[in-house]
């Protein structure tokens, strides 16, 4: 009994979809669903069977790890059985974006604040929208524009409102098993 055939999604579609899904409630997820679908040639009941909770934090967005299981040709014997490959998926071009330590953002209430030095060389509060932490490194969505002095040493003996005398500090991205 012959069924519906698939229909091929051509790159312009997809563009399509990408487009729609950005505007959904979990536009990140929604993304990855899609290009997992697409690029990875997973199906929809594979994708049904992943377990979300490992891959999305609170907020919706896609991290950590996503463990899935492919059947893939393996007419030469080269895989064996109970391998597993670490795979990299792309969710998106590049941006550039805001990186500052982890320690240098502190947490309010209800929001997020970075403490910044003014021209006149007082301390000024900055609430920053932040994002995922990659490397020690905390990434500020809003909040803080590219030339403003982030106070990245001394927090403690920083207030609003007070005078400090600054000088040009070191951030580096924190790679696991260096020093």
């Amino acid at each position: 009994m012959p069924g519906k055939q698939a229909k091929v999604v051509t790159p312009p579609m997809l563009k399509r979809m990408l487009r729609r899904v950005s505007r959904s409630s979990f536009p990140a997820r929604d993304r990855a669903m899609i290009l997992l679908s697409m690029k990875a040639g997973l199906r929809a009941c594979e994708i049904a069977g992943l377990d979300w909770s490992m891959v999305l934090d609170a907020q919706g967005h896609v991290c950590g790890t996503i463990h899935v299981r492919a059947t893939v040709p393996n007419a030469d014997l080269f895989l064996t059985p109970g391998s597993f490959a670490r795979v990299q998926l792309a969710l998106g071009a590049p941006v550039t974006t805001l990186l500052v330590p982890d320690a240098a953002v502190l947490p309010d209430q209800t929001r997020h604040l970075v403490l910044t030095v003014a021209p006149d060389d007082t301390v000024v509060p900055k609430p920053v929208e932040t994002g995922d932490e990659r490397g020690g490194l905390r990434v500020i969505r809003s909040g803080l524009n590219a030339d403003d002095r982030v106070i990245i040493e001394g927090l403690p003996y920083a207030s609003p409102g007070s005078k400090v005398s600054s000088k040009d500090g070191d951030i580096r991205y924190a790679v696991a098993g260096q020093d």
